[in-house]
């Protein structure tokens, strides 16, 4: 759940989560074991699970940076002590961190990254009012790497009270509509960003995964991208390779949700149109309402690729035999 103030713009549906997620017992969706390997584990015949805190728990948008350090630190230690140390071997988690503070964030990453079911460093809203990409993000850029742990960004960390940043690039909506219509605009800003100042030059180890933003933008900003590159690189000299290029060598994206309104086979083409088959890592998003169930999600890609976006993507992402 939330660790700060609930998003401003809420879901007309309801809270969010699938109603059947709330546990009979009561707490939170998603926080009874049982009821996970029920509803999502075993109907999903999921091998390992990557379990993320609810957007990151908003983190980013705590004033306090120091109190933000410290949830972070206590967010990540129950965690470990609640989900990772159960006997299931399916379940592994992210660690979060407070952007506020990059340095004590790049400790948080030294102190759990090493755990063995500890597989991402996520990051949720930009905590000082820059994209990650920019050099005072550098330690935690630089932890994730040395720990060989994927940094992972969640879409939604500025849609709370306290955001440093509007969550579009026009400014404030006003509609939980265009919130879920533009989700990934920060995502991309945040990957061009972390491209343009040559991170993964630095850190060639370095992947990144995308979250919850949908898929089928991506090929238009990498086609944006290589055209800059070509006119304007002297600007940015350290950047050595095609963007297209880095994306798909460091990238992978999550596949909830899928843009499923044009049809199957014109989602399709725009993905192929990015190698897409060798970036999207299955995921469910539950338990949110709009959960994916493997079984959409196989229905609406191709066959050939199915292999690739349920198994060997993560696999190879996480470095899991």
């Amino acid at each position: 759940m939330p660790f700060s103030t609930p998003q401003i713009w809420p879901n007309p549906l309801g809270d969010g989560y699938r109603p059947e997620a709330h546990p009979v017992s009561g707490g939170a969706p998603c926080s009874d074991y049982d009821l996970l390997r029920e509803q999502l584990l075993e109907p999903n015949s999921i091998s390992r699970v990557v379990l993320a805190f609810e957007s990151g728990g908003y983190l980013s948008t705590l004033p306090n940076p120091y109190l933000a350090t410290e949830v972070a630190r206590a967010a990540n230690d129950w965690s470990i002590d609640t989900w990772l140390s159960r006997d299931d071997d399916r379940l592994h988690g992210a660690l979060v961190v407070a952007t506020q503070q990059p340095l004590e964030a790049a400790k948080e990453i030294r102190r759990v990254g090493g755990h063995p079911k500890i597989c991402e460093v996520i990051l949720v809203g930009t905590g000082l009012g820059k994209p990650f990409g920019h050099p005072v993000y550098e330690p935690i850029h630089e932890a994730a790497a040395e720990m060989g742990l994927p940094i992972a960004i969640h879409a939604f960390g500025e849609v709370s009270p306290g955001a440093n940043v509007a969550p579009q690039a026009g400014g404030m909506p006003s509609y939980y509509f265009e919130i879920q219509s533009q989700s990934h605009q920060t995502l991309a800003s945040h990957l061009v960003s972390l491209i343009a100042h040559g991170v993964f030059e630095r850190y060639p180890s370095l992947k990144l995964l995308l979250v919850e933003a949908g898929v089928s933008w991506v090929p238009g900003l990498l086609w944006k991208m290589d055209d800059q590159y070509k006119s304007v690189r002297v600007e940015v000299p350290w950047m050595k390779r095609w963007p297209s290029e880095v994306f798909l060598e460091h990238v992978r994206l999550t596949t909830q949700p899928l843009e499923t309104s044009a049809g199957s086979e014109k989602l399709v083409a725009v993905l192929d149109a990015y190698g897409a088959a060798d970036v999207l890592c299955f995921s469910s998003d539950y338990p949110h309402w709009d959960t994916d169930e493997r079984d959409h999600v196989a229905r609406t890609l191709p066959r050939s690729w199915h292999e690739r976006v349920f198994h060997d993507n993560a696999a190879k992402l996480y470095g899991w035999a």
